[in-house]
């Protein structure tokens, strides 16, 4: 089970040091096209902007340093070594033009989403470690239990689901 005492996303964006990304629905407005960053990688948007495009997580497959011979020479574990298909099909869809109309949804903000946000942030999932009784060694303690519903859905999702060396890879992002 990869997400085994995993942090959901939405728990780490609460925690005292992370700065998060607005959601997509919050940003209205583009002054500059530096702006793009603020799209989080989970929305539509992120992957709008990438269609097309040579990034750092396809750069070295478009260069060559993933084929059998360089990963070898480079030391580039066997486990990552691939050809250069996945960053061809990448870069050889056509980029779409985009604007600010198209981007922004800009305050479309839904009530129900704003309701899980507002539970979250109520939560008191992260103890500042100052306020812990024994010396912690990171800036906040994540005390966030599993409901028995909660753990019971994830069992049966982890059964639905066909484990193999490449999901797992998948699902922690290599």
């Amino acid at each position: 089970d990869v997400y085994w005492r995993s942090i959901p996303m939405s728990h780490l964006r609460l925690h005292p040091n992370f700065v998060p990304l607005p959601l997509p629905s919050q940003i209205s407005e583009l002054p500059t096209k530096e702006h793009v960053r603020y799209f989080r990688q989970d929305s539509w948007q992120w992957d709008f902007l990438h269609q097309g495009r040579c990034t750092t997580s396809q750069s070295s497959a478009a260069l060559g340093f993933l084929e059998p011979k360089a990963a070898s020479f480079l030391g580039i574990p066997k486990s990552l070594r691939r050809g250069g298909v996945g960053a061809w099909h990448r870069l050889s869809e056509i980029p779409d033009e985009w604007s600010e109309d198209i981007l922004c949804e800009g305050g479309s903000f839904d009530s129900e989403q704003e309701s899980v946000w507002r539970e979250y942030e109520s939560a008191n999932i992260w103890t500042p470690a100052s306020c812990l009784s024994r010396p912690f060694p990171f800036a906040a303690k994540y005390l966030c239990k599993m409901t028995k519903e909660e753990l019971v859905e994830r069992k049966e999702d982890l059964q639905r689901k066909e484990l193999s060396v490449m999901r797992t890879r998948m699902s922690w992002g290599n």
